[in-house]
């Protein structure tokens, strides 16, 4: 049998830990493995470390492609057909559509070790992301407040049969909202599988008109830009966008002690001719319980 490789260098004089299949997977891809920090054991690196790092080179690129295009000073643009798209279906949005805004503070300290965990264990093949565990959470919402997945249409309420949710990304002359289908069918690991690749298709283009339409909800997420809170505006036809803020550090109060809490706030907006407020806010507490309890989204 062929003798182990000897340990890398680090390059500090120490020699770097890593699995087999970290190295096998680091040669396949290409990858300098002292480059990666290892989550393992004593720093040690895994294979999933590996993944990460090519993922995140991968976004790396995909952020740059996507940078939206800064106008320059006193300059006149015409707009794209894509800008012109969007301005036609946000105003129609705004001048239709009663919207109106319903805000929660959700505890993240279990879905982060949830998260930490999974990639701790390499339980899956993919990395889950913040956003997989979001979208899961609104499948199980909105499987019990199913007039949340509806949409308004001569003027009578559709519900819809399946759960499709369309996920906002940000591309050089706009967004686009490219859509998970049947997600009341799909465990964690299929949403995530399922958003990677779209993710993926993102950065090269020549998505299908298919894989770009017939979302029945939305999710808009900003958290990776550190923002607080916002309100997103509805996408016709649909009765409801869900917009989420950055994980941060907050003072909680716990058995009447102040702590420190990781803590993320969720604003729904929603169309008020298919949903009242009383079904929005139960909605969100549902989805609220859901993120607090995460291993509900393992089942």
């Amino acid at each position: 049998p062929k003798p182990p490789a000897p340990p890398a260098d680090a390059g500090d004089g120490h020699k770097l830990r890593a699995s087999p299949l970290a190295r096998r997977a680091a040669e396949e891809a290409g990858v300098d493995i002292t480059h990666v920090r290892g989550t393992g054991p004593e720093g040690r690196v895994t294979k999933r470390d590996i993944d990460n790092f090519v993922r995140e080179q991968q976004l790396f690129k995909f952020r740059r492609l996507v940078s939206p295009r800064e106008g320059a000073p006193g300059s006149r643009e015409e707009l794209s057909a894509m800008r012109k798209t969007i301005a036609k279906r946000m105003a129609q949005s705004k001048r239709e559509i009663p919207h109106f805004y319903v805000t929660v503070e959700v505890a993240m300290e279990d879905a982060v070790r949830l998260k930490d965990s999974l990639e701790a264990t390499e339980m899956f093949d993919e990395a889950i992301t913040y956003n997989d565990v979001i979208v899961k959470a609104c499948a199980l919402a909105l499987g019990r407040y199913p007039r949340i997945n509806a949409s308004y249409e001569d003027e009578g309420i559709v519900i819809h049969p399946n759960i499709n949710i369309g996920v906002a990304v940000a591309v050089e002359d706009g967004l686009i909202l490219p859509v998970i289908r049947g997600c009341e069918q799909l465990s964690l690991l299929e949403i995530s599988r399922a958003a990677h690749r779209l993710v993926a298709k993102s950065s090269r283009g020549g998505f299908t008109s298919d894989e770009l339409s017939g979302a029945t909800f939305s999710i808009s997420n900003m958290g990776m830009l550190g923002i607080e809170h916002f309100a997103a505006v509805i996408v016709p036809p649909q009765a409801a966008i869900l917009a989420v803020s950055a994980i941060k550090d907050r003072p909680v109060v716990r058995n009447g002690q102040l702590a420190v809490g990781k803590t993320m706030m969720m604003t729904g907006s929603f169309d008020h001719r298919i949903v009242d407020g009383v079904v929005a806010g139960r909605f969100l507490q549902e989805l609220k319980r859901f993120l607090e309890n995460p291993s509900s989204l393992l089942l």
